[in-house]
């Protein structure tokens, strides 16, 4: 078994209704979103920083010390590896389609003489 409640979740065309009828997917009962406490977030970040693509095992590990289903630690590992992705490439691509590094070599080509604006993280901001 995975570990995983054999009756959620309903795949279509499984016979779970009342009286054996078909459920289609959208009657499925939804899981209920989970909560992960503030201390169980501090070491599910402190693991990501050690490890971003933990084992299976080491997910299993993680879930029983926080006392998290395995399911929910694989799916915050997931997420944050996603958010990851998602700040590094809003970080490196400007919204013209040019890279930040493009930006910074254009820069430091004019010399950013005169320029009101600086080079801030891949965004451009008004100097105060």
């Amino acid at each position: 078994s995975s570990g995983i409640n054999a009756e959620w979740p309903l795949r279509p065309g499984e016979k779970n209704g009342k009286h054996g009828q078909e459920i289609s997917p959208s009657e499925r009962k939804r899981k209920r979103r989970t909560t992960i406490g503030v201390s169980a977030k501090d070491n599910l970040e402190q693991h990501f920083e050690r490890q971003s693509k933990p084992s299976s095992q080491e997910i299993q590990a993680i879930a029983k010390s926080l006392s998290l289903e395995k399911e929910v630690v694989r799916v915050w590992f997931c997420n944050r590896r996603q958010r990851e992705k998602r700040v590094k490439t809003s970080l490196t691509v400007a919204p013209d389609g040019f890279g930040f590094t493009h930006q910074l070599q254009q820069l430091q080509q004019q010399g950013n003489h005169g320029n009101p604006h600086q080079m801030h993280h891949g965004i451009i901001m008004k100097s105060e």
